[in-house]
């Protein structure tokens, strides 16, 4: 007991390694209980930087320096111990003397919303540390200036020499120095250029290419040039005055400002009649020859020899004559997306009209279609944040997405992925996925894993529109199957053995010309 006592007032009197205190709480009161209490003073302390440590030769326990005698302090242990020098590769060491800096990584691609996208690319810009890291699709690839960027990841090596230097010259464009690292993957390709990288750095960049016979490409840009000379002459003044008249109304008629007018009357009611596109076709009739002169000029003048065959007199003419079909199919795909969501709304109105209320998923759907309803009439005004993006409300707009006119793509139509959030989520916000239909029979695969926007998620629910079933008659003896288009006297005959058989639908066509697949999101974030 007298040595504790002698070892307090050395700690206390002598060295004043411990100063008496009185704990606070926050609103600086003494806290009860705890007067009389000491504390070390922190002026008192002295740091020294130390390497390599003392390890035990018989329990292995490490110590922080030398002890009386060298003599191991674990408990029982009868070992002494011995200096070990530093492991050069130790991880934590590494950490606290090279100064790694903390990585504050968000995501860039193109499943972010356009929004949020902005946002990301702003505090990355800036001067903070709120962010520094950016995983990225090729969304960065090309036309987006991010900044003083210092170095460059890539999780694989590119597909081709162009790829490469786009995504390895984003950094350096400010100080002209950066660190660009490529990791090879254990495949073929990699492995390739991993063995010889200046066939990757020295390699040719072709300029971009593609098929010229292409017939949806074509018509595209058929239907283009068709408005273009219709335009044209609505104020040409060779025409009469009357007829120019006719022609602006009909174009403005046809091809209003938003796509409210395909789908909604004056009244804003329902169409409960297909919009007419006549006046569109009675003015190509009435001035197909000046329109189909100035597409024949068009496509024949600078068109390559050796893909001519696609834009034939013969086929342009045709093309011409089917603007105003393409254009009511357009329509269509529009209408009958509308009438999807409104016989939703009506399904899930009665659904609470008999239990009296919706559950969370059902609830989300509603106000989704509703939603869509909005956007369709014009009643959502399209915000600044998303100036960027696809305009479901402008008709110039929506028919480029559709493949009635020309876009960024050569695809037709989009198919669009919805997001279904847990209960009680608040860190994700209603967002969609557009993918041309190439990528969206890839990506939305049943049970296929999406990583979007932070999360992970699982195509559940599809909304596939059927197409009439093609009907097919089977000849048993002879082995052979026709498709029954020109009737069965046909088919039968065309069998060889007149058998007495019904068409009968052999198989049923799911085309996804205007789907919805919404995404349920699985458990927690990736």
């Amino acid at each position: 007991m007298a040595f504790f006592e002698q070892l307090w007032s050395l700690l206390t009197d002598d060295l004043h390694l411990l100063e008496p205190v009185t704990p606070t709480g926050h609103r600086g009161r003494p806290l009860p209980g705890c007067l009389g209490g000491h504390q070390i003073d922190a002026d008192k302390l002295v740091l020294l930087p130390a390497t390599g440590v003392y390890r035990c030769a018989v329990c292995r326990r490490f110590h922080s320096r030398v002890t009386p005698g060298m003599a191991c302090t674990g408990f029982r242990c009868q070992g002494t111990i011995a200096f070990e020098a530093e492991d050069p590769d130790n991880f934590d060491l590494m950490v606290l003397d090279q100064k790694y800096a903390m990585i504050r990584p968000r995501e860039h691609s193109a499943q972010i919303p356009a929004a949020d996208r902005e946002q990301i690319e702003r505090s990355f810009k800036s001067s903070g540390e709120r962010l520094n890291t950016l995983v990225a699709t090729p969304t960065l690839e090309l036309g987006v200036d991010i900044g003083s960027l210092d170095s460059v990841l890539m999780r694989n090596v590119p597909p081709r020499t162009s790829n490469y230097w786009q995504r390895a010259g984003r950094a350096g464009r400010r100080h002209r120095m950066a660190v660009d690292i490529t990791y090879a993957r254990p495949v073929s390709h990699d492995r390739a250029y991993f063995a010889d990288p200046l066939k990757m750095l020295n390699g040719a960049i072709l300029p971009p290419s593609f098929n010229l016979k292409n017939d949806v490409m074509v018509r595209k840009h058929v239907h283009a040039t068709v408005l273009t000379v219709l335009h044209h002459l609505a104020h040409d003044q060779q025409l009469a005055r009357p007829q120019r008249a006719e022609l602006a109304l009909a174009l403005k008629t046809v091809f209003p400002t938003q796509v409210r007018t395909y789908l909604f009357d004056t009244a804003g009611n329902v169409r409960t009649e297909p919009f007419d596109v006549g006046p569109l076709a009675h003015a190509i009739a009435r001035y197909e020859q000046q329109v189909a002169t100035q597409v024949d000029q068009v496509f024949t003048s600078s068109w390559p020899t050796g893909d001519v065959s696609v834009v034939g007199l013969d086929r342009l003419r045709e093309y011409v004559r089917e603007v105003h079909v393409q254009l009511a199919g357009v329509i269509e795909r529009l209408r009958r997306r509308l009438q999807w969501a409104l016989d939703q709304m009506d399904r899930l109105d009665r659904i609470r009209a008999l239990q009296g209320t919706l559950g969370p998923e059902e609830d989300a759907l509603r106000q989704r279609c509703d939603r869509l309803v909005k956007r369709l009439k014009g009643l959502v005004q399209r915000r600044r944040q998303e100036a960027e993006g696809y305009d479901d409300t402008n008709t110039y707009s929506v028919l480029a997405a559709e493949g009635f006119l020309p876009g960024y793509g050569l695809d037709t139509g989009w198919v669009v992925g919805y997001h279904q959030a847990p209960l009680f989520s608040t860190d994700i916000r209603d967002w969609e996925l557009r993918r041309n239909p190439s990528l969206a029979l890839r990506e939305y695969i049943p049970g296929n894993l999406i990583y979007a926007n932070g999360h992970r998620f699982i195509p559940r629910f599809f909304h596939l529109e059927p197409v009439e079933p093609a009907l097919f008659q089977v000849d048993v003896g002879n082995g052979a199957v026709v498709e029954s288009n020109s009737g069965p006297s046909a088919a039968a005959g065309s069998l060889g053995a007149p058998q007495q058989s019904e068409p009968f639908p052999y198989a049923t066509s799911i085309s996804p010309t205007t789907p919805r697949s919404q995404m349920m999101r699985t458990t927690g974030s990736s």
